[in-house]
């Protein structure tokens, strides 16, 4: 450490460093002024807080009646579904009732019309022989 540079940059840190740490150490001033701004900010902040808390509730509000809306539509798209379905089925229904009871009369002309024709291939060879080979005798 002879060097005199060397001693005076180490005098120059030491005086650096210690000036640093009073600076540091030093208190800041809290005046009136700082604690009016700060209730200021306290009170622009309960505002904001209540603003927000209004703004999301009318939202809220607005969000929950376009559900609900939405809901009641649905109900009515669902009763007119099973108004739809009802008809359809009661249409088919109806087409089965209509065709069985269509049949039966049909059935019971033909049984007649087999039957008088028997009668008659007792009394015409021909008409039994023709009778016979399609399977009706």
């Amino acid at each position: 450490m002879n060097n005199p540079i060397k001693i005076t940059l180490c005098t120059v840190v030491l005086i650096v460093v210690t000036l640093s740490a009073f600076s540091q150490s030093r208190e800041v001033p809290f005046t009136q002024d700082d604690r009016d701004r700060l209730i200021r900010l306290e009170e622009r902040m309960a505002a904001m807080e209540k603003s927000t808390a209004e703004r999301f509730g009318t939202m809220e509000k607005s969000i929950n009646e376009r559900f609900e809306a939405i809901d009641d539509k649905l109900d009515k798209l669902y009763t007119l579904i099973y108004f739809i379905l009802g008809g359809v089925f009661g249409l088919i229904g109806l087409i089965f009732w209509d065709r069985r009871s269509y049949i039966k009369p049909v059935k019971e002309d033909i049984r007649e019309l087999q039957n008088a024709l028997k009668e008659y291939a007792k009394k015409q060879p021909e008409l039994a022989d023709i009778l016979r080979s399609h399977g009706l005798m």
